[in-house]
């Protein structure tokens, strides 16, 4: 990941809870085996879900983490684990501000439930958004082009899954899209939050 020290985890579910161990593992087995090349990580996650018992049908979760926060439960577990990569964890939902502005005039930001993504500094991370939600994926892209320049590096990764089937994106930063926006033309054209429906609430129902 071309020695970026910052890396953001959008969501904390399904899919960053089977991610994130092996995200770890190559970087800690990377530098052991080449320790004169090692710098320092700093992984975020971010998402305000609380742990249900549901959830550990198919998330990498255990009975004793329900009613805990899902990004607070992987931050301290792999914390342990790896000490030397700095996991750290922003217990809220994340939205744009800017988009809001522009798109949804009426919607209230309430800072105790949301962190407002434009306040991130975006250019200094590789960015993971792993959020099964159609209209977050908007706006992650919109903010990602407001504060991104062409001569900045980084790397952003967006992946999702369905019923059925799922996609991952990769586009460099400075290329000011993460493709699936741009695949989706019709997402363009809606103004309003769009929820996937999760795997979760499917295994859960049967």
């Amino acid at each position: 990941l071309q020695e970026r020290k910052n890396v953001m985890i959008f969501a904390a579910g399904g899919t960053t809870s089977w991610f994130l161990p092996k995200l770890l593992k190559l970087y800690n087995d990377a530098f052991n085996k080449q320790p004169n090349h090692a710098y320092e990580i700093n992984i975020v996650l971010i998402d305000a879900d609380i742990v249900e018992a549901k959830n550990i049908i198919r998330q990498n979760f255990i009975s004793d983490d329900i009613g805990r926060n899902k990004a607070e439960v992987l931050s301290e577990r792999y914390k342990e684990l790896y000490p030397n990569i700095s996991v750290s964890f922003i217990p809220k939902y994340a939205t744009t501000t800017s988009y809001d502005k522009k798109y949804l005039p009426n919607n209230e930001y309430d800072k105790e439930i949301f962190v407002n993504v434009d306040n991130l500094n975006l250019s200094t991370f590789n960015i993971i958004n792993l959020v099964d939600n159609e209209g977050f994926k908007k706006k992650l892209d919109f903010s990602i082009k407001r504060q991104i320049t062409p001569y900045l590096g980084g790397h952003y990764f967006s992946a999702g899954v369905n019923l059925f089937n799922g996609q991952v994106y990769y586009s460099p930063l400075n290329e000011h899209s993460n493709g699936y926006v741009n695949d989706h033309q019709d997402l363009l054209e809606i103004f309003d939050e769009v929820s996937v429906h999760t795997c979760a609430d499917t295994d859960a129902n049967g």
